[in-house]
């Protein structure tokens, strides 16, 4: 449980402490929040999950709530019946859209995109960014975000492939490279929009000439993102 999520990521990536359990499974990614307006509600929810099984975690990690229920037969945690709590927890947790942002690497414009999608979002979807290729986080996209008082350092590059099995409500690319020979995802209903973003990692220049084309790029996706979610969330 935390107020600040953020700081907690930071923390888990700088592996501030040394016998906790992500330690040594670093890089870590978040997969899975929710928002309590109560800490004793908080503290519980965390204890509760804490003592499921793998597959339950999982089906709640990708929303499936029916596969939840159905491994909580007939278990009770806590003195409570599991499965009316599941289904508490699925009301009380608004449907979130999911969102992928997709170009060539994974490494600078939708990572950028990912950045001020979960800024804007403000939880109520679920971001995602991958490429055809991974390439690695790039520098220069982690510090001009910054810049803005977004971190995504503990972001990963991800394929596209990993996220197979998830539904998504909303796939964005980012580059012609990622639109023109991306595989296809079958999310049978997903929005799919394209918007060709300069590529900053490409331009050569001096410090100042580079720093400049990722900040064009920067201020242009944040304001893409601003009005994909004002207008799709």
């Amino acid at each position: 449980m935390t107020s600040d999520l953020d700081k907690r990521l930071e923390q888990h990536q700088a592996g501030t402490t040394y016998d906790g359990y992500t330690h040594s499974r670093r890089p870590v990614k978040l997969i899975w929040q929710v928002q309590c307006n109560d800490p004793n509600d908080a503290i519980k929810l965390e204890k509760q999950i804490k003592g499921w099984s793998r597959r339950k975690k999982e089906a709640l990690i990708t929303d499936n709530y029916n596969d939840l229920i159905e491994f909580s037969k007939n278990y009770s945690e806590y003195g409570h019946s599991d499965k009316r709590d599941i289904q508490g927890l699925r009301q009380a947790q608004p449907d979130k859209k999911n969102i992928l942002v997709l170009c060539t690497g994974n490494s600078c414009r939708s990572q950028m995109a990912h950045g001020y999608l979960s800024l804007f979002a403000n939880g109520k979807a679920k971001i995602y960014s991958a490429g055809i290729e991974t390439h690695g986080l790039n520098k220069n996209a982690v510090s001009i975000m910054s810049d803005d008082g977004i971190d995504i350092s503990h972001h990963t590059s991800n394929n596209v492939n990993e996220y197979n099995s998830i539904n998504f409500d909303i796939i964005l690319t980012v580059c012609d490279h990622a639109f023109e020979n991306c595989p296809f995802i079958p999310s049978k209903n997903a929005i799919r929009l394209h918007h060709n973003f300069i590529d900053p990692s490409k331009v050569l220049g001096t410090k100042e000439e580079i720093e400049n084309a990722f900040l064009i790029t920067r201020n242009e996706i944040k304001v893409y993102c601003k009005n994909l979610i004002d207008s799709y969330l």
